[in-house]
């Protein structure tokens, strides 16, 4: 039985947002496909039908998939592919084996060969005698060193054919400035970029359960980036300083006004006693209107300060759901890994708190020195302290805006004040902290 003979409608196994991608590659439209976006977007299901599917159809067409490291293919790619095979009904039609790891297609001898990236140079050694590789896949593009390491391999594997399909997929790291985040938002006209996460899949195939748990987990990572909410104390300062230079403005005038009327109506008790009156009551307004400032000042920060905590808290504890499972199955392999490896692992994982804390562990409980995982670690470990003396730096300064002390409060509130020039190096400052969370990626499909 061929792919031709399998009557299979391949619309029942990949999600709708997927289906123009699936067209696109059919026209043969693009040879990169950069399939990215959060957990549970099928992203992996989608390429994996994509190359059974595709291989059974065409037969000089292999396959080569890479994951940076060879000890987390066969819990990841290798099992995504046998699911492809089983869900097409076609596993009499494939031998499959770890050792070597390959799929073969039985009825043409066609072969797809799983590979960790160790070294780019170690894919000039893969070699087919049917056909030539017309599909490459690198899962969790972001793992790997950037660019010029994929380039290489390109240019080893993507030889001997009319064309080729190229998927590069992976799940946004939470820091802008990993290199996979910024390939994707460079415009390329040979490239097919989409975006899909859990909410584009049916519920059905996802499960109740995982879908409870992304909802949380958006719903604590909702406001990410840290900068929103010191940018929050801002606003209130341009709110609530305004209105202090005001309260300060008609109180100035008041005195104005009672100095006058000393001068002026010294010598008639009467009118001099109805306008101290007046002078009082002026006074006693404004100490009030101040404490009243204060209090809906302080009310605000404190609102932005509970949400500010809970995201603190929440980025900084240990949390199962930003393990990295391949990283968590290399370091638990017993492999003696290099410095450089380890950098590697450290610098996917800067806005990582929990995977930082499990990388500077085992160096230590290994015996391993390594600067970056020591330095990361470390930072880690003070859970967001930095964090919250940045947010009490500003929050001061926005109530030395509002105090009843005139001097103080005439210092801080001014347009043009310290309080501009030293919150916005505040924000600033909190861009070279080692560990921090940056802009959350968008989770929907394009």
């Amino acid at each position: 039985m061929t792919a031709s003979e399998t009557v299979i409608d391949f619309r029942e196994l990949i999600a709708p947002v997927f289906y123009p991608v699936h067209r696109d590659i059919v026209k043969n439209g693009h040879t990169y496909y950069d399939l990215y976006g959060g957990r549970g977007g099928l992203k992996s299901s989608f390429i994996s039908l994509e190359i059974i599917l595709g291989m059974m159809k065409d037969k000089e067409a292999n396959a080569v998939i890479f994951r940076k490291y060879g000890v987390t293919l066969r819990e990841s790619v290798y099992e995504q592919i046998l699911w492809a095979i089983d869900v097409l009904g076609v596993s009499h039609l494939w031998e499959t084996g770890v050792s070597p790891m390959q799929c073969v297609y039985l009825p043409t001898g066609q072969k797809i060969v799983f590979r960790g990236l160790d070294k780019a140079k170690k894919t000039k050694s893969i070699k087919v005698s049917q056909g030539y590789f017309k599909y490459l896949w690198f899962e969790e593009l972001d793992e790997f060193q950037g660019p010029e390491e994929i380039r290489t391999v390109q240019q080893s594997i993507l030889r001997g054919g009319e064309k080729f399909v190229v998927f590069k997929s992976f799940n946004p790291p939470i820091t802008n400035a990993n290199w996979a985040n910024q390939y994707v938002n460079e415009p390329r006209n040979d490239s097919y970029r989409h975006k899909s996460c859990y909410l584009d899949a049916p519920p059905e195939w996802l499960g109740r359960q995982f879908i409870d748990d992304a909802e949380h987990l958006k719903e604590v990572n909702e406001r990410a980036y840290q900068h929103e909410y010191l940018a929050d104390l801002q606003e209130i300062h341009a709110k609530m300083a305004p209105e202090r230079m005001a309260l300060k403005q008609k109180w100035d005038a008041a005195q104005k006004r009672w100095q006058e009327d000393q001068r002026e109506f010294k010598g008639d008790e009467h009118y001099f006693a109805r306008e101290k009156v007046r002078y009082l009551d002026a006074q006693e307004e404004y100490k009030n209107s101040v404490k009243e400032l204060q209090r809906r000042t302080q009310e605000e920060i404190q609102a932005v300060q509970a949400e500010y905590e809970k995201h603190v808290t929440d980025f900084y504890a240990a949390n199962g759901n930003r393990l990295d499972d391949g990283v968590v199955r290399l370091l638990n392999s017993g492999i003696k890994l290099t410095d450089a490896e380890i950098d590697g692992m450290v610098n996917q994982n800067t806005g990582n708190p929990t995977m930082l804390r499990l990388i500077s562990d085992h160096c230590e409980k290994m015996g391993i020195e390594n600067q970056n995982a020591r330095v990361f670690g470390s930072f880690a470990r003070k859970a967001g302290s930095d964090e919250r003396d940045a947010f009490k730096t500003i929050a001061d300064m926005v109530k030395k805006a509002v105090s009843e002390d005139e001097t103080t409060s005439s210092v801080w509130s001014k347009e043009e004040s310290h309080f501009k020039r030293l919150s916005d190096q505040q924000i600033g400052a909190m861009g070279a902290f080692w560990v921090k969370p940056e802009a959350p990626q968008t989770q929907t499909a394009e």
